[in-house]
């Protein structure tokens, strides 16, 4: 999955040791620098490696006063979404509730981070087998996509599609589902 030249991740690592030198290691350039680093090792599958990352941005923000609730909102929800890759549903639950709640707290329930987390918590629950409450959520992300953006926006629909493989596994259930 590698959507990067090879030189990004090189080009990350000199960037991000120029800015701590420059402004620090907890600053927020850096940080986000960070930040972009362990989604680019997530995307090529090193979830590990992502999840060190992630984890030390999620810290350093949390340390920092005066970031916005956004930017740790975002961490947050990127290493929910990590868990899930790596199998730690319990975690991502965890992280993705918290960014869900967070995300309605700062925009309302309306706005675009906040229907991809509806989207993403909802995988979650897909994956636990928790087919009602992945649905739910599945329905409320795809109504306010179609709303901002259309039923033909890419999001919308692979929304709709998650949302009608979900209605399929409820009337069939989970164990008779190919």
């Amino acid at each position: 999955m590698d959507h990067m030249p090879e030189e990004a991740e090189e080009m990350y690592k000199r960037a991000i040791e120029g800015k701590k030198k420059v402004v620090g290691a907890g600053h927020p350039s850096t940080l986000d620098s960070l930040h972009d680093l362990a989604i680019l090792y997530a995307e090529r599958g090193r979830l590990t490696e992502a999840q060190e990352v992630l984890e030390s941005v999620l810290k350093g923000y949390e340390r920092s006063n005066g970031i916005d609730n956004t930017t740790i909102v975002t961490v947050v929800h990127s290493l929910g979404r990590l868990y899930r890759l790596q199998g730690n549903l319990s975690d991502a639950e965890k992280m993705l509730q918290r960014s869900v709640d967070a995300y309605e707290e700062i925009h309302g329930s309306d706005h675009f981070q906040t229907l991809i987390a509806f989207y993403n918590l909802g995988l979650v629950y897909q994956d636990q087998g928790k087919l009602r409450e992945a649905e739910e959520l599945f329905q409320k992300a795809l109504i306010g996509l179609e709303i901002e953006f259309g039923c033909s926006y890419g999001t919308s629909r692979v929304v709709r599609d998650s949302l009608d493989a979900i209605r399929k596994l409820r009337e069939v259930g989970p164990s008779q589902a190919p």
